[in-house]
């Protein structure tokens, strides 16, 4: 619905255009070259009533790309919906402005104006807000080419039903940046960086932001809302980077703990009864570390004077221009509270899939084919584009046909969970399931 529609205004025809190329984009996962060459098709054979619409594929194209892009361009009070921002030496970044999308979003769709407002009620004014960060390689997952990897930053609000949570349309995105872009920014520090910069753009810089209020638009009047930081959700990789801390590959592997250490077991290292190791699952041996005390550990950090010892026993890195030593954020980002462990990552995806594939790979080993082969194979799986496809039986298949060498290749890829089915399944072959299992 466009704003001229919703004051009770009628379209022109170009408008009503341009709204149906913008809808049909919205609610298709076809390319852009799908829909001219369709909506062609259906003109040459005047089943439209519209003769201009699809005349012609080459312009049908230009034209729906048009009718996605006039949406960034649109004009809000706290400006355009697709803003930029330099991230240092110069380079510019485009990001999807937070407050300006909500703004616009709230004036064209009446049915998300009501569901916002509903969310705000529910955090009685003040939403509390998650972001999610999470790397990504475009076009074939299973080839390893980290040259093309980007960082995509997203945010939501708990306060949204928990099925909109779940959801990948319950997430608003924020921007996305290349990898190899952010290492060449000689001003910029990593990803801990530009979560700073992100946190600042919602509490801290411009005339509104989730600390001072915004405005959104519902039933036709302004209504101010406000917003908290609750955490960053994220794998231990992210949360390493976007907090600039050593994760478990340091010594000093906890950040929310202050006796839990890496490397307790080795020799040389000299513990006292009040130190616990990575393996410890009683928590209550577990000495939480206050955010006062995180702050103190930071405060020696930028003072510089035992940097790489204080480093060594905190776990935390130093970057100047991270989120954590960024003064504008202190009284926003508490890591204490604001670090969280969610169930995917840790369960999951660090628990029972590192065990199965620590089982995959003793499997491989046992079996005499190494890591190497398989993966140039591996680099030429398609896994099935849709997750009702998947029967896991039928992809054991190749294992029973072409035997046991050629069908753990099959499954062996680049991405963890991909490797799973195959060692859980009551299906496999005897020989495999073993090996697996055992292991």
């Amino acid at each position: 619905m466009s704003k001229r529609k919703a004051r009770g205004g009628e379209f022109t025809e170009v408008e009503r255009r341009d709204n149906v190329r913008s809808r049909l984009c919205a609610t298709t996962t076809s390319s852009k070259m799908a829909l001219a060459t369709t909506l062609n098709v259906l003109q040459q054979e005047g089943l439209l009533n519209d003769n201009l619409l699809g005349s012609s594929v080459g312009n049908e194209r230009r034209c729906l790309g048009a009718a996605v892009a006039a949406h960034a361009k649109s004009s809000t009070p706290y400006g355009l919906v697709v803003q930029s921002m330099d991230i240092g030496d110069g380079v510019m970044w485009d990001f999807i402005h937070p407050f300006a999308l909500i703004y616009h979003l709230t004036s064209i769709s009446m049915a998300f104006s009501e569901f916002f407002h509903g969310a705000v009620h529910r955090a009685r004014g003040e939403l509390q807000v998650l972001i999610y960060g999470d790397e990504f390689v475009p076009g074939n997952p299973n080839r390893v080419d980290k040259g093309r990897s980007l960082m995509s930053y997203y945010y939501s609000f708990l306060s949204f039903p928990t099925y909109m949570l779940n959801m990948c349309q319950g997430w608003f995105v924020f921007g996305e940046l290349r990898n190899k872009l952010l290492k060449e920014t000689d001003e910029c520090s990593g990803h801990g960086a530009m979560m700073a910069l992100m946190l600042k753009t919602f509490f801290v810089d411009g005339v509104s932001n989730f600390t001072k209020g915004f405005r959104y638009i519902y039933r036709g009047a302004l209504v101010t809302a406000r917003g908290v930081f609750r955490g960053i959700i994220g794998d231990e990789k992210g949360l390493k980077e976007m907090y600039d801390i050593k994760g478990q590959a340091g010594w000093k592997s906890c950040i929310s703990c202050g006796n839990v250490f890496n490397f307790i077991h080795k020799d040389g290292h000299t513990s006292t009864e009040w130190d616990v190791g990575l393996n410890c699952a009683d928590r209550s041996r577990f000495k939480p570390l206050s955010n006062r005390k995180v702050q103190r550990l930071v405060d020696r950090l930028i003072e510089g004077t035992d940097r790489y010892d204080v480093e060594m026993q905190s776990g935390i890195n130093y970057n100047p221009l991270g989120v954590l030593f960024c003064p504008e954020l202190r009284n926003i980002v508490r890591i204490g509270d604001h670090y969280i462990r969610d169930w995917q990552h840790t369960l999951a995806s660090h628990g029972c899939m590192s065990a199965q594939v620590a089982g995959a790979m003793a499997a491989l080993k046992k079996l005499n084919i190494p890591w190497a082969e398989s993966e140039a194979f591996s680099q030429k799986c398609h896994e099935p584009k849709s997750t009702k496809k998947i029967q896991f039986r039928t992809v054991l298949e190749q294992v029973r046909r072409k035997g046991i060498r050629e069908g753990i290749r099959r499954r062996n890829v680049v991405d963890g969970p991909a490797l799973v089915p195959l060692f859980v399944d009551a299906s496999a072959p005897a020989q495999v399931f073993k090996i697996g299992r055992t292991h």
